[in-house]
């Protein structure tokens, strides 16, 4: 299945701890979802980076790239969504409502000989999706209700934005995390501009796939 089929996936949950390499080793901060968010991803979603919408709490809406995998330059054992936010933090916000709305896939995991190749593999992660966003398709999603609601409003009557053809999956701990899929609100024609500049790439989500954008959060 290609990856195209799943986007725009909107995704939302509390920030919580990660790694601590982000900002540590890498000098680029991710925050990253809780172990419910990841879980409730579509399974047509495989391992990679991808690009799109993030917004912290109620404040204003950015450009994301985000890592979905295992990090194998790293090891870990755990499967992350890990965010990087285009713009410059004056602090952490562990504990924050994230939303992301996911609009397209950049590349596969890969894994890296050493740290200056991963790091430069993310900054041309961040290149890619800037450029991207710039094509100025995907504006329509800023103004999304995802987006524009009040977070309590989302977090306390997630079917407010049902009637805009958004499928709601809330979690059993629904104030902790909530998984939002919009697969069905459109075919690609209307989910993603035919403009806009988007790979027909089918994912993966084995484990065989290598790679990783970034760990950690912003600390």
């Amino acid at each position: 299945m290609s990856s195209r089929t799943v986007f725009p996936h909107f995704a939302a949950g509390i920030v919580v701890k990660g790694f601590g390499r982000g900002s540590k080793e890498l000098g680029i901060p991710t925050a990253n979802f809780p172990d419910e968010v990841v879980a409730n991803l579509p399974s047509s979603m495989g391992t990679g980076i991808y690009y799109g919408l993030a917004k912290v709490m109620d404040g204003p809406t950015y450009g994301m790239v985000m890592s979905v995998g295992w990090n194998p330059y790293y090891k870990n054992t755990k499967k992350s969504m890990e965010t990087h936010i285009l713009h410059v933090f004056d602090e952490d916000f562990y504990g924050s409502w994230l939303r992301v709305v996911v609009l397209g896939y950049i590349r596969p995991e890969l894994n890296f000989e050493s740290l200056d190749l991963l790091i430069s593999a993310i900054k041309n992660d961040i290149s890619t999706a800037e450029r991207k966003l710039a094509q100025g398709c995907f504006d329509k999603y800023s103004d999304h209700p995802f987006l524009t609601c009040p977070v309590d409003t989302i977090v306390k009557n997630p079917a407010i934005i049902a009637s805009h053809n958004v499928v709601v999956i809330a979690t059993p701990t629904a104030s902790t995390a909530i998984q939002k899929e919009a697969s069905d609100i459109t075919s690609a024609g209307d989910a993603l501009d035919s403009s806009c500049e988007v790979e027909k790439t089918t994912t993966s989500d084995s484990s065989s796939v290598n790679g990783h954008l970034t760990n950690g959060h912003s600390s």
